[in-house]
């Protein structure tokens, strides 16, 4: 399956890329390439050069590359009528929906004529889904001053081509104050990539990230308590999931009654309630 190919006038050649158009980011993908010779005179010094999508880790390929970015293969003479094929094995990762092009370029000469010619193909993969992915539990309602807790489950992401790279970051609503941090934050209420590791239980392949906490001096309402999962490359931060979750905070059930001189009025009256 080739998304786009080119060549100049002559010789023949086709050059096409066989690989999944649809992939779970983090997952191992084989792309297969073919260089085929459609004509009677031998094609010399042919070379590949591939450009790999963001995201995409080399693993393996039938034939060495020949530099160190594993992306440059001299293929010397290719006979007529001969049909080259090279795979190449490696992880892909990226953001859901997002797609992820193999670019070729081969180049080569004709026995007999000074010109170089050239050809080129495109291959695409979309990204069907994330590797990191949260789910977040919490309260539905609570009262001001009311201790709840909320949990984020993660699953491993040590398959994750580019793990070093996640994030998971909380942003808390106005007024909540977290008491307890299980495992504690990095910073901030972000967690790293090598603390979200270490608090992933081997047997299970899930982690939990446990906040304790509850809310003062905060407006009464529906308060939403959201997390992200991601990536931060260059300081630049990526997201692949955010979740969140809506609290009803209402006001205190602490109830008291006003002394007016010395008597006890029985108006009963609410926590921060003006008299």
């Amino acid at each position: 399956y080739v998304l786009f190919s080119s060549s100049n006038t002559s010789p023949k050649v086709a050059v096409s890329i066989d690989g999944p158009t649809l992939l779970a980011s983090g997952s191992e993908i084989l792309y297969t390439i073919s260089i085929l010779n459609k004509d009677s005179t031998p094609l010399t010094d042919t070379s590949l050069l591939a450009t790999f999508p963001e995201g995409f880790e080399f693993i393996y390929a039938s034939e060495d590359p020949k530099n160190s970015k594993k992306n440059y293969w001299a293929l010397g003479e290719l006979t007529a009528f001969q049909n080259k094929v090279i795979t190449v094995r490696g992880t892909l990762s990226g953001i859901k929906n997002e797609s992820k092009d193999l670019e070729l370029s081969f180049q080569y000469h004709q026995r007999g004529v000074s010109a170089e010619f050239g050809s080129s193909a495109r291959f695409q993969t979309k990204m069907s889904s994330s590797v990191l992915t949260i789910q977040l539990s919490g309260p539905a309602q609570l009262t001001e001053g009311e201790e709840g807790t909320y949990t984020i489950a993660y699953d491993t992401f040590e398959s994750y081509a580019q793990k070093d790279s996640v994030e998971l970051r909380i942003t808390p609503p106005e007024g909540f104050k977290a008491k307890d941090l299980v495992p504690k934050s990095d910073h901030d209420m972000i967690w790293s990539a090598q603390t979200l590791l270490k608090a992933i239980d081997p047997s299970k392949k899930t982690g939990t990230i446990v906040i304790r906490g509850s809310f003062r001096d905060a407006t009464p309402g529906v308060k939403a308590f959201s997390a992200t999962i991601g990536r931060k490359v260059n300081e630049a931060f990526t997201s692949e999931q955010t979740t969140s979750l809506d609290t009803t905070l209402t006001g205190s059930d602490f109830k008291a009654r006003l002394l007016i001189n010395g008597k006890n009025d029985p108006t009963p009256l609410t926590l921060n309630e003006p008299i």
